[in-house]
């Protein structure tokens, strides 16, 4: 197989291209007996702390207990929970082990403290040695914020043009194309066919 000759380095998103998100919340929904919408709704409240890294993902928990006055275990390992609710998607598992030996590879995720270690060692992503991680909690920068991105040409010294961004989310796949990054957008809902394609892109 030969690699495409522009493309250096593919970045992946995490939550919705390496592994499926849908069912956050839902273990500690039911373990802790909490309505689910009350702890997404303290998420959207502290979003932007806890994507920066500002807040671990156990205060979070902690928040949404005191916010809305619920009484819980507050030892509960919501960290733990919110993990068991990720499934991976195997096909983008399998192909970044097939792309790791022709390209960099690299993740560029909204990501919470704690996580990425758990993740590798559960399998839910591949545990490889990234070239390079671009985790908002670790950067305090998030998609799609312009500074993110600015981040990642400034770390690498590639060329725009050499580099691949794989997302599913149109906004943060736009400031890429702003910045004449190679863009592709992850479906979800049918990753077998999205990595096919990134496959006849990337492999010949």
């Amino acid at each position: 197989m030969v690699q495409n000759p522009t493309v250096k380095l593919i970045l992946f998103d995490i939550g919705g291209g390496l592994i499926d998100y849908e069912r956050a919340f839902r273990n500690a929904s039911i373990e802790q007996n909490i309505p689910y919408e009350l702890i997404g709704n303290t998420f959207d409240k502290y979003d932007k702390e806890i994507t920066s890294g500002k807040i671990a993902p156990q205060e979070l928990y902690l928040k949404c207990l005191k916010d809305n006055n619920i009484n819980a275990d507050p030892n509960y390992d919501f960290t733990d929970s919110w993990i068991r609710d990720y499934s991976s998607f195997k096909p983008t598992f399998d192909l970044i082990n097939k792309l790791k030996s022709g390209y960099q590879i690299g993740l560029l995720s909204n990501i919470y403290k704690n996580m990425i270690p758990v993740l590798k060692k559960r399998k839910l992503i591949p545990d490889i040695a990234y070239d390079f991680l671009f985790i908002s909690c670790d950067t305090g920068l998030q998609k799609p914020d312009l500074e993110a991105y600015e981040q990642v040409l400034e770390t690498t010294k590639l060329q725009p043009q050499q580099i691949l961004f794989v997302d599913d989310r149109d906004d943060n796949l736009a400031i890429a194309a702003y910045l004449k990054w190679n863009i592709f957008k992850f479906s979800k809902t049918n990753p077998a066919s999205s990595v096919k394609t990134l496959i006849k892109m990337l492999l010949k």
